[in-house]
């Protein structure tokens, strides 16, 4: 029995009272529906410290208001950035400040508990209960006291981009949660993150309305915000019309709506392989008949007819610029229209030398891409100390190189241009730099370029079996970028690349601090290995990686994640039982409880078949008594 201070008793009795259709008694039914749903959240205010939030009134007419809790300044404070984070415009009217506007009979008495630390809101009736779960767990979830004092930001950072790899929102909100609590993000760099964080869920509503978004987008910013906001560009503002095949209503709509607030997502055509960017950039070309923009390269990238068909809307002279004899001029016209890119490859046909590093340069700080970086910075250093020295005479072109020489918090002088350089390069980069490459490698370094290179991926595995102490430290914090670059593969998993994936997913398991994405990732490459098949001793060298994971990390908390690692050995093609023994009663004595069913049909898969196979697999792995009767073969196997 839950026991509440006597003031919070006399409160929930008169809140939880005849006029509200969720009352005391119904809360406390066991299995019904207001006892899954609000008792959970009631419970939170027991105790003489009551836990911040949130509970439903629910009037005769069954209109939900919900009112969230808190008792103290860090309480509120905490309350409001969550419910804004996991509610926020996409699921609720919540809003920070406008609660005390509404007219409600239980304000007085909100008001009393919670000393005026109270927010109200209305909800999606959907939604709201599955995202206010989720909240509270993050809550759960975050480090408390001491341990905070011990977290790593490039551990943090690990956390939080493998969690948007795997589209898991707690781990993800925990990880951002906890980079804003260890301070060493500014708060421009931390809003990128919120924007990743956003657009990786697909809370359009939530990402156009954060604090300060227009200060971002009207600032230079990383390309992976910039492809987040135009993913809501697209989300919000193209994908209705093209739903309805309305490529009239999709052009009017663009030059009315997102063109005059957000034309400066749009200045620089920049490098992308982001399909909702290219349609952004389409519909842009159309609308506004942007000269900026290869017709023929959007008319190849976007097969789809809707852009097939948009496209022919634009003429081919409105792609014309003013042509300039002199290269150098011309290049600065193609930057004026917006087409930084022609301007790259046309300062990249001329004679190394001052001038066209400056252009490479200033076209680099434009583009924001890798590739472009590395050619501009290369330039840079085949230049003469002299040459070096007239490059950096003013001080905008000394901001030019420090920014494109800055990744993360930190700096380099050589870019790598693929996953064989970056790992080459390793021992001299710092590791926010390493993995900050790593992240935007992964996204922008061509498949296609690697297997020209290193044909077999032969000095790629090769590199990754012998990198020494300080490579194998960096490596941990990038090694689900890694994985990120392989799962994009249109041919993914490919046979012949399979050492490759079992090296990654063993080191994923290894250099892991326990996170649930880690093991979702896991699962991931172990489906795909299953996939391609697994000879016994790679198998086995499997299991021996995941059964420490296990034995160290697993919970209640990631009892559906574990039950689809077991799945994915119950679908590889090796049954035996000594091998899967340890792992069974690992995953029994903390799983079982949490999913019978779904342990039960692991364990029928994975139990001996025969008398053979049990006296073999307990003699092997000196099971104790009691494993000796968990998993006896069924009656038919005496036969």
């Amino acid at each position: 029995m839950v026991n509440f201070a006597p003031q919070m008793q006399a409160f929930l009795e008169v809140f939880f009272g005849n006029s509200n259709r969720a009352t005391l008694a119904s809360i406390n039914v066991p299995d019904s529906n207001h006892a899954k749903k609000i008792k959970p959240f009631v419970d939170r205010l027991s105790s003489d410290n009551p836990l911040p939030s949130v509970i439903p009134f629910i009037d005769s007419d069954n209109k939900v208001t919900w009112f969230g809790l808190a008792f103290d300044e860090n309480q509120f404070s905490m309350l409001g950035d969550s419910l804004y984070a996991f509610l926020g415009p996409s699921f609720s009217t919540f809003h920070r400040g406008e609660q005390k506007v509404y007219k409600h009979s239980m304000i007085p008495h909100v008001e009393q508990i919670t000393k005026g630390h109270y927010f109200m809101f209305e909800a999606d009736g959907k939604e709201v209960h599955s995202q206010l779960t989720k909240m509270f767990g993050v809550w759960e979830r975050r480090p408390k006291g001491r341990k905070k004092l011990n977290q790593n930001i490039d551990q943090l950072l690990r956390d939080f981009y493998t969690a948007l790899e795997v589209k898991n929102q707690v781990d993800a909100e925990v990880s951002l949660q906890s980079i804003r609590d260890l301070g060493q993000f500014n708060a421009q760099n931390f809003k990128f993150l919120q924007i990743q964080y956003l657009s990786a869920f697909q809370l359009w509503d939530d990402l156009f309305a954060l604090p300060g978004i227009t200060d971002v987008i009207i600032a230079r910013r990383p390309l992976a915000v910039t492809e987040a906001l135009l993913s809501g560009i697209y989300a919000q503002h193209i994908a209705p019309y093209e739903d309805k095949n309305d490529i009239d209503g999709a052009m009017e709509h663009f030059r009315k709506e997102p063109w005059p607030s957000y034309s400066a997502l749009f200045q620089y055509r920049r490098v992308s392989k982001n399909e909702d960017v290219l349609k952004c950039y389409a519909v842009h070309a159309v609308a506004l008949s942007s000269k900026q923009y290869d017709i023929s390269e959007l008319k190849s990238s976007l097969r789809d007819p809707f852009y097939q068909e948009l496209l022919t809307h634009i003429t081919p002279q409105l792609q014309k610029s003013t042509s300039h004899a002199d290269p150098y001029k011309q290049a600065q016209v193609e930057m004026e229209n917006g087409r930084t890119e022609q301007a790259f490859k046309l300062l990249l046909t001329l004679p190394v030398g001052v001038q066209r590093t400056m252009g490479l340069l200033n076209c680099a700080l434009d583009l924001l891409d890798l590739s472009s970086i590395k050619v501009a910075l290369d330039a840079y250093e085949e230049l003469e100390s002299e040459e070096k020295q007239k490059v950096r005479a003013t001080q905008r072109m000394q901001n030019i190189l420090q920014k494109l020489q800055t990744f993360g918090q930190d700096t380099i002088s050589r870019v790598p241009g693929n996953w064989i350089d970056w790992i080459h390069q390793l021992e001299e980069m710092e590791v926010g730099v390493s993995s900050e490459i790593a992240r935007q490698g992964a996204v922008q370094w061509e498949m296609t370029q690697l297997i020209e290179q290193d044909p077999g991926l032969t000095e790629l595995y090769t590199s990754l079996c012998n990198m020494d102490v300080s490579q194998q430290t960096k490596m941990i914090y990038a090694i689900s970028h890694l994985i990120s670059f392989f799962r994009k593969d249109e041919y993914w998993p490919r046979l012949e690349w399979k050492r490759i994936y079992l090296w990654l997913s063993t080191y994923l398991l290894k250099s892991s601090c326990g996170a649930h994405a880690d093991l979702t990732l896991f699962n991931s490459v172990f489906k795909a290995l299953n996939t391609v098949g697994l000879e016994v001793e790679e198998y086995c060298d499997l299991m021996e990686h995941l059964l420490p994971w296990m034995e160290k990390n697993a919970s209640t908390s990631q009892t559906e994640t574990i039950m689809e690692t077991c799945e994915c050995i119950v679908t590889a093609p090796y049954r035996e039982f000594q091998l899967h023994l340890p792992l069974l009663q690992l995953v029994e004595s903390r799983m079982k409880a949490a999913s019978p069913k779904k342990w039960q049909s692991v364990r029928e898969s994975l139990a001996p078949r025969n008398w053979h196979e049990w006296f073999y697999g307990m003699k092997e792995q000196k099971a104790p008594t009691d494993a000796l009767f968990a998993y006896l073969p069924d009656h038919d196997a005496m036969e």
